[in-house]
C-alpha cells in the first residue's frame, strides 16, 4: 500500500503541466519547502493551483484523466490512499485494458504510454 507522501509526489509531478505558467515557481516553491507531506497539506496545495474542473474536460495528455479523476472522485470518499484507479496510473494500462472490453467479450485496446516526467 502506498503511503500519503509517495501519493502526493506521485500527484505533484503527475500534475505539475496543469500549473499555469505563472504559478510553477510558487507551486515549485510551496511543495518544495515543506519537510512533510500530509493529507491536509495536499487537500489545500493542489487546488489552490490546479482547475480540475477544466482539465478534466479536456486533459493535456489521455494518460492524465486517470490522476484527475483519482483526485476529483476518490480522495474526496477515501481520502489519499492508494486505490485501483491510482495503482493504474503508476503502472501503466495494464489494469483499464483488463477493465475495458467490448460487447464480444475480446479486450478493447486503449493506447495509453505512461507520462514522462519533465522536471
Amino acid at each position: 500500500m502506498a503511503k500519503v507522501e509517495y501519493i502526493i509526489n506521485v500527484l505533484y509531478e503527475g500534475l505539475y503541466d496543469y500549473v499555469p505558467n505563472r504559478k510553477k515557481k510558487e507551486y515549485r516553491n510551496e511543495f518544495n519547502s515543506r519537510k512533510s507531506y500530509t493529507s491536509k497539506f495536499a487537500l489545500d496545495f493542489f487546488p489552490r493551483f490546479i482547475d480540475f474542473e477544466k482539465w478534466s474536460k479536456n486533459p493535456k495528455d489521455q494518460y492524465d484523466i486517470i490522476l484527475i479523476n483519482y483526485w476529483m472522485i476518490e480522495v474526496p470518499i477515501s481520502g489519499l490512499k492508494s486505490s485501483q484507479l491510482f495503482a493504474s496510473y503508476n503502472r501503466g494500462n495494464k489494469i483499464i485494458n483488463w477493465r475495458l472490453k467490448k460487447k464480444d467479450c475480446t479486450k478493447m485496446t486503449l493506447n495509453l504510454s505512461k507520462k514522462k516526467t519533465k522536471l
